[in-house]
């Protein structure tokens, strides 16, 4: 009997200097005012809604303005299933430097679920705060093609495993609890009031406690999360009806049981700052790599058929389109610094004198192209620097930067067979963007060479003059007045003949 109430009271005691801790925590982190309005953000993740890169843009946005209203501390509202892995890490990344950078910190409230990429937001936040019905856990990725869904590379696997355990970490959290729900080898028991991993099942004891077996990814429920520190605040499941009026979003406020706790009951004047904004659906469009490989492809097919066409029309309008869509969705989702924006600009314009003032092609035009290509590879892949060839360091920034990489090379790639078949196939063919001419024989004189010494079409010769787009050809043993159909072609060259257009002699460079 002694022992029983000796066990009662030493739980008592252990519960109550763990919330002492957490209280003492709370008072340090969350300052508030007593005589102010306290503001505090709302984010909500729900279950219908899948974690991606709309999700990433609502937060940074939303992160913003709590930044610029003065929020005191941020509640992240969760109630999720997952969602991609790749958003879930830069979400992750703002809630750390909320806290980290701007002394906000963010309180995570898992509503009934936080498992996989949800359950990594929940390790990004400085507390967690559960109710009886909350889970949180079962993490590792998988790849879905649509069709079906396969395991992630062991990479991946490994990469995510970093990551959870460095998110565990800096707040003082077990990292083998976070090891274990993302591989499911990982063998944890609890023995002796504390967490141990095993290397094998002949490791267990007969009394010991299991928390995770090999072959099961780790979900644990709310006692556990409590048991095992991985969660600081419990909320009881009732309603509590003394909700503050002075809230702009009442009923956001009211789904929130996190404000029962009696900490955060006691903050006074308290206003609820929640971010909605049609700006973030518009992004998170811009932003899908279809979208973002779609406007690359514009843009470099829009200034090509510019450039072949007289005055500015609507190619170049096209093509100037697609280019500001890129730079504005680069502005709202990647903090671009002004090298960056130099050297876009300053290899378009390059492109410009070379085309239009200087003569020929030569170092200018080269110069001015690496520059554009280096430009838009810093805007369209910002975390460049973070791919890594080296397989013992592969981060999930530098597998996400592979990714667009990928999309950046693939999308120049059709870019540029798009513009080799245009002019390849259909603009000959066509007769599209000519240079306007009189077709047709009159009778009677003709001025300049007769027909009879015309050259044929198919003869071919070398330039002796560069052609821009006008000089002479050394066709037959004899010099011609010739014009190139679309293109500069330097002195030394070998052409051929493909029209004739009264005594007007066209070549193509072969």
């Amino acid at each position: 009997m002694n022992k029983i109430v000796f066990f009662l009271l030493f739980i008592s005691i252990s519960c109550f200097s763990q919330s002492q801790a957490i209280v003492s925590s709370l008072n340090q982190k969350i300052k508030y005012s007593d005589t102010e309005v306290n503001n505090v953000g709302y984010i909500s993740i729900p279950m219908d809604r899948q974690i991606d890169q709309s999700t990433f843009i609502h937060v940074k946005l939303a992160m913003e303005d709590f930044r610029k209203n003065g929020a005191v501390f941020v509640l992240l509202d969760l109630n999720t299933p997952g969602g991609q892995v790749f958003a879930a890490q830069k979400v992750s990344s703002l809630l750390r430097e909320l806290d980290m950078q701007y002394d906000i910190p963010v309180v995570a409230f898992i509503n009934n679920w936080a498992v996989s990429a949800g359950a990594m937001l929940a390790y990004a936040c400085r507390y967690i705060a559960v109710t009886p019905f909350s889970i949180m856990g079962a993490a590792e990725p998988v790849i879905s093609t649509g069709s079906e869904v396969k395991q992630a590379s062991e990479k991946i696997n490994s990469a995510l495993r970093a990551e959870f355990m460095n998110l565990a970490a800096t707040y003082n959290r077990n990292q083998d609890i976070a090891e274990a729900m993302v591989d499911q080898d990982v063998i944890l028991v609890y023995r002796n009031n504390r967490i141990v991993k095993l290397q094998d099942k002949d490791q267990i004891k007969q009394s010991d406690e299991i928390i995770s077996n090999k072959g099961k990814l780790l979900t644990l429920n709310s006692d556990a999360l409590r048991k095992y520190g991985i969660a600081d605040i419990f909320l009881p499941a009732q309603k509590n009806d003394s909700i503050s009026k002075q809230s702009q979003d009442k009923e956001a406020f009211e789904r929130s049981l996190l404000f029962q706790h009696y900490f955060f009951k006691n903050i006074p004047n308290v206003q609820i700052l929640t971010y909605k904004d049609w700006k973030t659906g518009f992004f998170s469009f811009l932003s899908h790599p279809i979208v973002s490989s779609l406007l690359l492809m514009g843009m470099l097919i829009g200034f090509y058929l510019e450039v072949n066409t007289p005055g500015f029309g609507v190619f170049g309008g096209i093509a100037l389109g697609c280019l500001s869509l890129i730079l504005l969705n680069s502005l709202a989702i990647q903090a671009i610094n002004w090298l960056e924006i130099i050297m876009l600009l300053s290899g378009i314009a390059l492109i410009i004198i070379e085309l239009f003032v200087i003569p020929g092609f030569g170092f200018v035009g080269i110069l001015g192209i690496v520059l554009t290509i280096a430009g838009l590879f810093a805007f369209m892949v910002p975390n460049i620097q973070d791919i890594t060839f080296n397989p013992d360091k592969v981060t999930l920034t530098a597998i996400s930067a592979f990714h667009k990489l990928t999309w950046l090379v693939a999308s120049i790639l059709i870019a540029a067979f798009v513009i080799f078949l245009l002019w390849k196939y259909l603009f000959p063919r066509f007769g599209l963007f000519n240079h306007i001419v009189l077709k047709g024989e009159q009778e009677g004189y003709v001025s300049g060479i007769s027909k009879e010494m015309l050259p044929n079409v198919g003869d071919t010769g070398v330039v002796f003059t560069s052609l821009k787009t006008a000089g002479k050809v050394l066709l037959n043993e004899k010099l011609y007045d010739v014009s190139s159909e679309r293109e500069y072609i330097e002195k030394g060259e070998k052409v051929i003949v493909v029209r004739i257009v009264g005594n007007r002699i066209l070549v193509r460079k072969i």
